[in-house]
């Protein structure tokens, strides 16, 4: 990967590209616009349809008022109901066994509710969407203002971008104090207030013996917090690699963080 000018990090989010990051957000954004619209629509839905019910159980209470007022048994009660009610069920029975004979088989997905394909499939419930943009690997808020400017120091300063990109990758870039390339034997820290990215054997030997940035004019006081080391890639050796950082936490959608 090029590690141009326009590139960032925060303390949980690897050094990525600032317009990655930006599209990233913007798409996530959209994202939560249309699930919260749809979450909407089903409360909007789930509120008519208990008012419908809630209008035919009133109706129902009255018409049972009305009948005992009446003095009327449910019997009779049911012989008021406009004719050929009860019988629209048979009818409608009848007249669908008949269409059955007729077309073949055309009208089985009506009645063969043991195939899979036409089984019913319970509606699904959408939860509230979260209104948060959060970081795809940690699940914690991304927010601008926690993202920092990186700043690599090649191992060619007269190198151009393809000349670079054409070195093994543990050559690319070294460390500004002790001039040693970076890699997974050499990792990497970023130093918060001047962006610029040294190794942790120079931040062990070099760095925290007074706790300064030697990087920025006048030279900045830092705290434990201001040292971020670089996230460290998995390797094919057990003991170079982090099981913490290789644990399951979160599962997403195939092709979406």
């Amino acid at each position: 990967m090029w590690f141009g000018s326009a590139t960032a990090m925060t303390p949980s989010l690897p050094c990525t590209s600032l317009q990655v990051i930006y599209q990233y957000i913007l798409d996530r954004k959209v994202d939560i616009e249309r699930e919260l619209k749809a979450w909407e629509a089903q409360q909007a839905a789930d509120a008519s349809e208990e008012a419908d019910k809630q209008r035919k159980d009133h109706d129902a209470r009255i018409e049972e008022f009305v009948a005992r007022q009446e003095g009327l048994s449910k019997s009779d009660l049911a012989s008021r109901q406009p004719a050929g009610a009860g019988a629209s069920k048979g009818a409608v029975g009848a007249v669908m066994g008949r269409r059955l004979l007729d077309d073949k088989g055309a009208h089985a997905a009506d009645t063969s509710f043991w195939v899979p394909q036409l089984t019913p499939q319970a509606k699904a419930r959408l939860d509230k969407p979260d209104g948060v943009v959060r970081c795809p690997f940690t699940n914690e808020p991304l927010k601008l203002k926690q993202l920092y400017p990186v700043h690599f120091t090649p191992a060619d300063e007269s190198a151009s971008a393809s000349d670079i990109l054409s070195m093994p990758r543990n050559e690319r870039y070294i460390c500004p104090l002790t001039k040693k390339a970076l890699s997974n034997v050499n990792p990497a820290a970023l130093l918060r207030p001047s962006g610029k990215v040294v190794s942790m054997p120079a931040v062990a030997s070099i760095i925290r013996k007074d706790m300064l940035d030697p990087f920025t004019e006048p030279a900045t006081k830092m705290k434990e917090t201001d040292i971020i080391p670089f996230r460290v890639e998995g390797t094919g050796f057990a003991a170079k690699t982090d099981e913490k950082a290789l644990k399951v936490t979160k599962f997403s959608e195939a092709g979406r963080f």
